[in-house]
């Protein structure tokens, strides 16, 4: 038997399906609780479970895929067709108030560099609800991010090409390390000639696949741009902050 038939057969172990009680809402979507929000495969570890909880009042029907997972430097995602990833089941009924489970496994080994997936639940419309009248059934789709670690996971970034046009500064941040990382703040800050602080500012980042790249633009004011001579770029992350000094060039304009 192959391996991946091997990892098809084990995860198609029969699922403890346990029922609770939650709260009234009014739309068919209800809300589909997912749990956990993302998963992260390694050595020691190449299954997991997800579980899912139907609060509404009406069953939920749910197609799963997977898809192999990067971004261009837009944060756009690019999805393409795997078979790295296996799962059971790839469809399932949750009815009104039970929870069900899907488990999840890889049929390749970590490399050098972690490997990044998309898990796709995509609902269905209620088939007896769709036969009984004509109401509109809003359907909620949801991604789950899936990790495929390295052996040896570090964070390493830097802040590359930086620009200053029409008022518009224009970088990008570059993922050197083995894991992703994410940028949770984007701060500059401006100094004058003195090296006073001018002024500083910030905005939210965002997820960085391992030997990816992002962009990001961040406008600054005509009045902040002219009092300033040097701008200090930061990436905070969880771990560690990278740093990149750029010098405005002198009498530059707006």
């Amino acid at each position: 038997m192959s391996l991946k038939k091997l990892l098809r057969f084990l995860l198609a172990v029969p699922l403890i399906t346990f029922v609770m009680e939650w709260a009234t809402v009014n739309t068919f979507a209800s809300t589909l609780q997912v749990t956990p929000t993302n998963i992260t495969l390694t050595t020691g570890s190449t299954t997991a479970l997800l579980t899912l909880k139907n609060n509404g009042q009406e069953e939920v029907r749910m197609e799963v895929s997977v898809s192999d997972w990067n971004q261009k430097p837009n944060g756009e995602m690019v999805l393409t067709a795997t078979d790295d990833i296996v799962f059971f089941p790839e469809l399932l009924s949750i009815p009104a108030g039970e929870s069900s489970n899907i488990r999840i496994g890889t049929a390749i080994p970590p490399g050098t560099i972690e490997k990044t997936y998309r898990l796709k639940l995509k609902a269905l419309p209620n088939l007896a609800k769709s036969k009984q009248n004509f109401d509109v059934q809003i359907l909620v789709n949801h991604s789950i991010p899936i990790y495929l670690a390295p052996p040896e996971a570090h964070v390493t970034g830097r802040i590359e090409g930086l620009s200053f046009v029409q008022g518009v500064l224009s970088f990008t941040v570059r993922n050197a390390g083995t894991r992703h990382f994410i940028a949770k703040t984007i701060r500059i800050t401006g100094f004058d000639a003195a090296g006073k602080r001018v002024f500083s500012q910030s905005n939210s980042g965002s997820n960085i696949l391992a030997a990816g790249t992002r962009d990001y633009q961040l406008p600054i004011s005509k009045n902040d741009y002219r009092q300033s001579r040097r701008l200090l770029v930061e990436v905070e992350t969880a771990e560690r902050t990278f740093k990149h000094d750029f010098n405005l060039p002198s009498g530059g304009s707006y």
